[in-house]
């Protein structure tokens, strides 16, 4: 890490807020206007604390003409202090601490280099079957599905039959999707 702090102004909240290559923010002096419309200066620099989200990122909420906006801290880090040369859409914390948002920590990924680092540091279990959320099959339906395969019955007929789009009775049989699951039996799937 930097020894030194390095404060920079918020790309839309320039004299307003600023924020830190360790992920710090602070709000600037300036002048408020109040619910009255009477001006209030205030003089000092408030260091600003941010709050966290319910899957642990660091949140700040920042105002500019009374409208409020929330931020990830480890965006406005990274817009504020990292290249992103090649336009990737997301900010990934490298040692998989949500809340250390210093410059040396974060770098931009793409939706599937994030995904890949996830599956790499084992951030979250694999969800198999009916342990994945997004499941809209049974176990018992995918069973149907491979006996019907077994006794010759063209995936095109399968389809019908059990009424699931011939993409997925293809993916089915061509053990691209539920390959862990044979006979009713759970088999070892080669993961990253």
């Amino acid at each position: 890490m930097s020894n030194k702090e390095i404060w920079k102004p918020i790309v839309g909240y320039e004299g307003l807020y600023e924020i830190s290559n360790y992920g710090n923010l602070r709000s600037m002096p300036r002048v408020i206007m109040r619910k009255d419309g009477k001006p209030y200066t205030v003089q000092t620099i408030k260091m600003l604390k941010p709050s966290y989200d319910k899957d642990g990122y660091l949140r700040i909420e920042l105002n500019n003409k009374g409208v409020a906006k929330k931020y990830y801290v480890h965006r406005l880090v990274a817009n504020s202090f990292i290249p992103n040369t090649f336009n990737k859409p997301q900010v990934n914390h490298k040692n998989a601490v949500k809340d250390d948002n210093s410059i040396e920590n974060l770098e931009w990924v793409t939706n599937q280099e994030n995904r890949d680092h996830v599956v790499k540091n084992k951030l979250q279990p694999l969800q198999y079957g009916i342990k994945n959320p997004n499941v809209k099959l049974t176990v018992e339906k995918v069973l149907e599905i491979k006996k019907l395969k077994q006794q010759g019955i063209k995936p095109s007929v399968i389809s019908k039959l059990t009424n699931i789009p011939i993409s997925n009775v293809n993916n089915i049989i061509n053990d691209y999707t539920w390959r862990w699951l044979k006979d009713g039996e759970k088999r070892h799937v080669q993961t990253l």
